[in-house]
């Protein structure tokens, strides 16, 4: 235990020990992302669009894009030179504390300098590997080393739900994901043996394996006590500015003036939290890197002190950096969101989506769901339609029905007869047995008056006159203020706008890039939970269109996306999005602060919000 102290001990020195040029290097370096690279990556990317007459990536152009030479040159471009502004940051925190190590003076000049200088051989074709891990392995693993610029990087959720309704290629996929952190594990010291030794990414590869063999344990062990250590030390940090916030407010009368104040000191300042949080585990976890490193390798730390001289120009430029420094924060925040208008986002009201009218306790796209999902008070149930061989509208997500009824034929071979025979309830449970796949106009007296349907059109290559009759079926139950038609297919709603205009629409968006904000025949866009961002949303409400996000079922997205401004949220679950909706929203810890400082405001706006 004290040989671990003292390792903590040598490892927080190192990341202070020139505390000012290293943020000062990290807010030139986020400065130059946001201002300089992001958009020159978006400049491109636009180009690129312009190239096949395109504003926008949608699936009917997807394809076309990408075949494009151009296009391909882009994306290289965007590859080699975002990889190399992530490196080029990791590389900057190797040199910072391997000049810690050695007890060297380092001014900021020297460090953009110098962690050029070693970063710049990743541009070699020969180490692009590298780049690849490093913008797209590392971020999918659990070992700390994503950098704030991609912290948005993650399997998108339909991708794991996906895994997840397949059985036992679920257990294949949690393998795949544990044999990953296994091998960037051993990958540790792949960054400061290519960085201080010079060599290849794939002689450094061998390097850290070989290095790594030795002293697996070890490391894994220290690297665990580390990020351990570092939570608990946080948390501890955070308990104690909650109890100085709290205690600024103890003696305040119980007032909802009282209470909104708090919560939003408490929400700038889990903000701030976060913010600095994020910093500490990336930076803390290249420390610890390079601490490790240093022992396997046998580098001594030099223990002579570094002699500091004063002067009114150190006194000067210490001032100014620390300006430079609030300048980050300040920055960082306005560009994330403020507290301000989270708060106001806390407090709108969001409509739930039930996907395929409910699939986790009945079988999806049937009655029975549709029944559980208006018991459940969600705004909208949301089908699929597809038509039969004779044309009939069938509730069908699948192009086949052998999932979901235990039949191998495809929708459009067979008639609507013999689709009345099929069992779509067996499958799911012995209880729903003999429960049909019913038709469009089964579900629209089911729910009318009592639910609204999202009713997704399923084009599938064999459809005839699939939105004429969609249209038709709807006008004639007098449904047209109940419901939404959604599609992939943009000229699907742009016929359905021809039907009757002012029937409202959904662009469903499994790709969601380019100026597609103001398209005149769609009023919701429905975008895939990975693409969804701040920006995204406000360009949305300027152009007067709604932001739906699917299909949302883990906690921890679900607080992602209600911290934006959303106006629905798609999900397999509607009573576990009620419960993030209605509390998830909150945070937990604030609300039973609140109930002792000011316990009728609390309540009160709780019963409000």
């Amino acid at each position: 235990m004290k040989r671990y102290f003292q390792n903590v001990t040598y490892i927080v020195r190192s990341i202070f020990s020139n505390w000012r040029v290293l943020l000062l290097f990290e807010f030139v370096y986020m400065l130059i992302g946001s201002l300089g690279l992001y958009p020159f990556f978006r400049f491109l990317l636009r180009k690129s669009l312009a190239h096949i007459d395109a504003a926008y990536i949608e699936l009917g152009n997807l394809l076309i894009w990408l075949r494009q030479p151009l296009t391909l040159l882009v994306l290289l471009v965007c590859f080699v030179l975002g990889g190399l502004y992530i490196f080029y940051q990791m590389s900057a925190l190797a040199l910072y504390f391997d000049c810690a190590r050695k007890k060297e003076n380092l001014s900021f000049f020297s460090l953009w300098k110098e962690a050029f200088v070693k970063a710049f051989p990743v541009l070699l074709p020969k180490n692009w590997a590298l780049l690849f891990f490093v913008l797209a392995i590392f971020p999918l693993t659990s070992l700390s080393l994503t950098p704030a610029a991609l912290t948005k990087v993650r399997i998108p959720e339909y991708f794991v739900d996906f895994f997840k309704g397949q059985g036992s290629l679920y257990y294949f996929y949690i393998a795949a994901l544990i044999g990953l952190n296994i091998l960037v594990f051993y990958m540790l010291f792949v960054i400061p043996v290519f960085l201080l030794e010079k060599k290849s990414f794939l002689s450094a590869f061998r390097e850290s394996r070989k290095l790594m063999k030795k002293h697996f344990l070890k490391t894994l062990i220290s690297y665990v006590m580390w990020q351990i250590g570092v939570t608990v030390v946080f948390v501890l940090l955070w308990c104690g500015a909650i109890s100085l916030l709290s205690l600024q407010y103890y003696l305040m009368p119980d007032s909802v003036s009282s209470a909104a104040g708090f919560q939003l000191d408490y929400m700038q300042l889990k903000q701030y939290a976060g913010f600095i949080f994020q910093i500490i585990t990336f930076t803390g976890s290249l420390a610890i890197i390079m601490y490790s490193y240093f022992r396997r390798t046998g580098l001594e730390v030099m223990e002579e002190k570094r002699k500091k001289k004063h002067s009114w120009k150190t006194a000067v430029l210490g001032v100014l950096e620390v300006i430079l420094i609030v300048m980050a924060l300040g920055f960082y925040f306005d560009y994330q969101g403020n507290a301000s208008a989270e708060y106001n986002i806390m407090r709108k009201p969001i409509e739930v989506v039930a996907h395929r009218a409910g699939t986790l306790f009945a079988p999806e796209n049937t009655i029975p769901a549709l029944e559980y999902t208006i018991s459940t008070g969600a705004a909208y149930a949301e089908i699929d339609v597809q038509q039969s061989r004779d044309g009939e509208l069938y509730i069908l997500h699948d192009t086949n029905f052998r999932r979901t009824a235990g039949v191998n034929k495809n929708v459009w071979d067979v008639t609507s007869d013999e689709i009345d025979t099929y069992d779509a309830g067996v499958l799911f449970s012995g209880q729903f047995k003999g429960t049909g796949i019913p038709r469009l106009e089964d579900m629209i007296r089911a729910a009318d008056g009592k639910i609204k349907l999202m009713i997704e059109l399923k084009e599938n290559g064999h459809s005839q006159g699939l939105a004429e009759k969609t249209v038709k079926l709807i006008k004639e139950y007098g449904f047209e203020d109940q419901c939404v038609i959604a599609s992939m297919d943009l000229e699907l709603l742009t016929k359905v706008k021809g039907l009757e205009s002012k029937m409202t629409t959904a662009y469903i968006a499994p790709v969601a890039y380019g100026d597609y904000y103001d398209l005149e025949q769609v009023d919701i866009f429905s975008v895939e939970a990975t693409f969804v961002n701040h920006d995204m949303i406000n360009s949305l409400h300027r152009c007067q269109k709604q932001a739906f996000v699917w299909t949302v079922n883990r906690g921890g997205e679900f607080k992602r996306l209600l911290s934006m401004d959303i106006d629905g949220i798609v999900t397999d679950n509607p009573e576990l999005a009620f419960y993030y909706k209605q509390a998830g929203k909150r945070d937990d810890f604030m609300d039973e602060i609140m109930k002792i400082l000011f316990p009728e405001s609390s309540a009160l706006m709780q019963m409000e919000g």
